[in-house]
């Protein structure tokens, strides 16, 4: 990957300052360093005395709902019928706000998870490279060393064919230099295999990986409970049902130890990584200071000067390689006189393989780890990944998990107001909906009729003689003496402006008597 110059430059965000800026006390309320040191205890209890704070707010609404509640169970005079929209109201606006405070703790979720996927995959690649120059510098240190140890002696043995022994001994010196040369190039590789064979990241990345891992799925799982109390929530509230209102309230109650308990874990990891934001180089240098020399992890991690820290290095053993393949061609030249090419095919053919091997693969180890730019690079992506992408989304956890689990109190306090007031209609027996209370007192009420006094308002099957009896009675009695209602007791009047036997008087009188049908008949006859 190649990095430009404005590129490979890291820039602390706003956020790192914000948190940075948190006081850092001790359990004590006796102030520490603000330096992020995880090692120090002082510092892990400041950081635990802020993620205490979130905490507290969960124990006061406890405290809060534990008054609440015994208040309401207190009360000995009984509930008046009130309106309940207010309540819904309220609880509809907050459910609507956790919705979108929900929305934003997934994204934040999200963006943490990607900030530290690419945090691990920057060290993984970092960590690859190393090993692959560790690699490849091991290979070149075996393969100049069998150059020298075996490519040389054979070189030298095919001269011995040559019979002009001044012309030998300065060719056999010329191929010396060869061996010298690859022992110098030795030299250079194996001060870069020094400085750098103890760099393992490996165990981090696991660590982190992992972690990372049960966060994410915990996190989402516990946003997906509170998607479900929001969702049961406003079924409720549409039904009007008093017993899921009450259900997802104590399921609510339960559930905001938890998200308070996330509250307070992001906090303190959020004011952590303000700390380490604001000067991550202080922190790594401390923490591979011992394993790799400081001047070369300077290099690495400041990069102001691109040829550091191994650029010489390589620079002299590809000198090296090349004087050594100057060396071999002029060996070759100066022995063409003498017609001893057969013998010196092998010898020549295998060290010139291997000195171009030597050769190329030092300008891939120049690439990789002889330059800074590419390890700096890599070292600049990962910090911008934890302490950009992870810093903004655990920003966003910590503010939208306090806001969710705000609304859940409030929901709570208004599914409280509301429900007591959410009673289904009670059903008679039979299933069939019973009828509303009657007012006895009311005077335009009439009274019940003889015949079935303890159930008013239904005739049974068993009342039927009884109101035969009763229409029987009222044909008998002449207009002056009949009651104005079927049934009713003598002497009842009916109350004012009220008419109940109009329309069966009006009928009465409109029907043809007997008597009137047989004068007609006999008038016809």
């Amino acid at each position: 990957m190649a990095y430009t110059a404005t590129s490979m430059e890291y820039h602390k965000i706003w956020l790192a300052d914000f948190f940075h800026g948190f006081p850092h006390l001790d359990l004590s309320f006796v102030g520490v360093n603000s330096t992020f040191n995880p090692e120090n205890a002082g510092y892990r209890e400041s950081l635990g005395f802020w993620g205490g704070i979130p905490m507290l707010i969960c124990a006061l609404l406890w405290l809060l709902f534990l008054i609440f509640f015994c208040l309401r169970c207190c009360r000995k005079s009984q509930r008046k019928q009130s309106s309940t929209t207010y309540s819904r109201f309220c609880l509809g606006l907050f459910l609507l706000l956790g919705c979108g405070a929900l929305a934003t703790a997934f994204y934040g979720n999200s963006q943490v998870h990607d900030g530290m996927d690419n945090f691990v995959r920057v060290v993984k690649v970092t960590n690859r490279t190393v090993r692959d120059a560790m690699q490849v510098l091991t290979v070149l240190d075996r393969t100049a060393n069998n150059t020298e140890k075996r490519g040389v002696p054979s070189l030298l043995l095919a001269l011995d064919s040559i019979t002009n022994v001044t012309e030998r001994t300065r060719i056999g010196e010329i191929v010396k230099q060869i061996g010298s040369k690859l022992e110098e190039g030795r030299t250079e590789i194996n001060t870069i295999r020094g400085d750098a064979s103890e760099v393992n990241t490996e165990e981090i990345t696991d660590q982190a990986e992992e972690i990372e891992y049960y966060r994410w799925v915990t996190t989402i799982l516990v946003y997906c409970v509170y998607v479900t109390i929001i969702f049961f929530t406003f079924t409720g509230l549409l039904k009007k049902s008093r017993w899921i209102l009450i259900v997802v309230s104590v399921v609510s109650l339960v559930f905001m130890v938890v998200i308070w308990g996330f509250t307070s874990t992001y906090l303190a990891i959020s004011v952590g990584s303000g700390d380490l934001c604001v000067d991550p180089d202080t922190f790594v240098m401390s923490r591979v200071n011992g394993t790799v020399k400081g001047d070369i992890l300077t290099a690495y991690i400041k990069c102001t000067d691109s040829s550091q820290p191994y650029q010489e290095q390589i620079l002299d053993a590809q000198t090296k390689v090349t004087e050594a393949i100057t060396a071999l061609n002029k060996t070759v030249n100066m022995s063409l006189p003498f017609n001893i090419s057969d013998k010196l095919t092998g010898p020549v053919s295998m060290i010139r393989s291997d000195l171009k091997f030597v050769f190329g693969n030092l300008s891939s180890i120049s690439t990789l780890v002889g330059s800074c730019d590419t390890l700096h690079g890599e070292y600049i992506s990962g910090v911008r990944a934890l302490c950009s992408t992870t810093l903004y989304g655990l920003g966003y956890l910590v503010l939208f998990s306090a806001l969710i689990g705000l609304c859940s109190a409030v929901m709570i306090f208004c599914a409280a107001l509301a429900w007591p007031y959410l009673h289904k209609r009670r059903r008679g027996r039979e299933g069939c909906r019973s009828y509303a209370p009657v007012d006895d007192t009311d005077p335009f009420l009439p009274d019940p009729p003889p015949y079935q006094q303890q159930n008013y308002g239904t005739i049974a099957s068993t009342d039927r003689p009884e109101r035969a009896s009763a229409i029987l009675h009222y044909r008998n009695t002449n207009e002056e003496t009949r009651p104005s209602i079927i049934g009713a007791p003598e002497g009842d009047s009916p109350p004012p402006a009220y008419h109940p036997g109009h329309f069966m008087q009006q009928y009465y009188n409109l029907a043809p008597r007997p008597t009137s049908i047989i004068q007609s008949s006999q008038s016809t006859t």
